[in-house]
């Protein structure tokens, strides 16, 4: 027999208007930065065959970035799809979310910022990148590196070393840039997208912006060819599990002791990206 018992689920399809706010005032903080140095910026760009509308689309030398604000959940099929349609019109996109549980985090060019209000986002304070933006630190594990090592724990293995960290966390501290700043390089090409495959783990990247240099020289270091920036990684399926709780029939909408927690992955971490080790130092 089938036991049929009320539910209210805490889901949220529709932005709320706070979150529309939010959404409104970051591009037009975006637009703002990029007009301000030079850049063209068109709000709501539309393709011309209308299969893509983008949120802020500012042009530079470095080429097309096409900025997304996303304040409201999404699902990572159509964060694929967008960045997918989006490149195949010459646009790199570069992602925006204050949630550090987002889908879009890892499977597209993507920045974390503070969750702010509206009127912060849109007035001139400093919103600095917090995830999504790092830079190489490489390093000859041995006892003049001020390092422990990754691997072992101990103080040092005599191999090398190498992987993408926050600008705070890098020795010695690298600056850490803002959003503004980011508008600007990603225009100019300072800054630009990298997807790096697990070496445990092919089929987990990490996705993030570092500048130029830092690219060239991990691919100098690599040797390895970079995939696509965009090229989606195969979906995981996720596993199905049962906890047996006695069933409770009670309706509990509107008591004000009932909280609903965030179960969700927290998909940005400050933990190191893309971690490889050599057991000399590479050519």
């Amino acid at each position: 027999m089938t036991t049929f018992v009320p539910a209210h689920l805490p889901l949220r399809i529709e932005p709320t208007a706070e979150e529309s706010d939010k959404h409104k005032a970051m591009k037009e903080r975006i637009a703002r930065a990029a007009h301000e140095h030079g850049f063209a910026a068109e709000v709501e760009a539309r393709a011309v065959d209308g299969r893509i509308r983008t949120d802020v689309l500012v042009t530079g030398p470095g080429g097309r970035v096409g900025w997304e604000a996303q304040y409201s959940p999404i699902a990572a099929a159509t964060v694929r799809r967008r960045s997918t349609r989006a490149v195949a019109h010459g646009i790199t996109p570069l992602w925006v979310t204050s949630d550090s549980r987002s889908a879009l985090i890892e499977r597209t060019p993507w920045v974390q910022v503070d969750d702010r209000p509206w009127e912060v986002i849109a007035s001139r304070q400093s919103m600095l990148i917090r995830a999504g933006a790092r830079y190489l630190q490489h390093w000859k594990c041995d006892g003049h590196n001020p390092r422990s090592c990754p691997d072992t724990g101990a103080s040092f293995c005599g191999r090398f070393h190498a992987h993408w960290d926050l600008p705070a966390l890098c020795i010695p501290q690298k600056p850490t840039p803002g959003v503004d700043d980011l508008v600007i390089t990603s225009a100019t090409g300072d800054w630009v997208p990298m997807r790096i495959p697990n070496p445990e783990d092919p089929q987990i990247t990490s996705r993030m912006w570092v500048p130029a240099p830092d690219r060239a020289l991990w691919r100098e270091i690599t040797a390895e060819p970079e995939p696509d920036i965009t090229e989606p990684e195969p979906p995981k399926e996720g596993e199905l599990t049962f906890t047996h709780q006695p069933l409770d029939t009670r309706c509990r909408y509107g008591e004000d002791t009932h909280t609903f927690n965030d179960t969700r992955t927290r998909r940005a971490t400050a933990a190191p990206a893309a971690r490889h080790t050599w057991d000399a130092v590479p050519q």
